[in-house]
């Protein structure tokens, strides 16, 4: 019997991290999207989205899949991206360039791009984005992602500027405590979520 052999995982190109780099460091709202990709079972991935997030300070989110990667007491954690209009959608529908780390097609969808919303997305993966009508990013790092990651870190500076909660829910309507329907009996699923 021979054994399987999977194929090696390709190393992303530099040119594709200094692209990514620039992009993130002209961004006057980036975000980071923590997909179902970096998941805990890949511990080195993990660490390299943590240690990202620890130098530039840019805040993000999560996806359900991607939820416990990074620290989620961490003050640029904006949430879960679960619903649209929360928090997280809101601040996901505010950037002008979205780090997705990790996407994986399996999850329910976190975002609708359109063609013309002013947005530039950024597919870091050790594959390819599979482009649909809701999907379709403008620029990708493919390779090995713990590699890719703290090699896309040395070149990023400490961010500062990005969304915060106050600005994501300023912009887009976002349900709060304070505009939410009255509540119901049984209450609607998307109100204990």
């Amino acid at each position: 019997m021979v054994p399987c052999r999977f194929g090696d995982i390709p190393v992303a190109t530099q040119d594709s991290i200094e692209a990514a780099a620039k992009l993130i460091q002209n961004a006057s709202r980036p975000l980071i999207m923590v997909g179902g990709g970096t998941r805990a079972n890949r511990p080195a991935v993990a660490a390299a989205v943590r240690e990202l997030i620890a130098k530039t300070q840019i805040p993000f989110v999560a996806t359900m899949m991607g939820k416990g990667v990074a620290d989620e007491d961490d003050p640029n954690y904006l949430g879960c991206s679960i619903l649209p209009g929360d928090y997280p959608n809101c601040a996901i529908q505010s950037a002008d360039v979205v780090l997705n780390i990790g996407h994986d097609v399996m999850e329910k969808p976190t975002m609708f791009m359109q063609p013309d919303d002013g947005r530039t997305v950024i597919h870091l993966n050790p594959f390819a984005a599979q482009g649909d009508n809701s999907y379709f990013p403008q620029a990708q790092v493919v390779g090995e992602m713990a590699d890719a990651l703290r090699r896309l870190t040395a070149q990023l500076a400490r961010t500062p500027r990005g969304i915060t909660t106050a600005s994501a829910t300023s912009e887009k309507p976002c349900r709060t405590a304070s505009n939410a329907p009255p509540p119901t009996l049984p209450s609607p699923p998307n109100r204990d979520v």
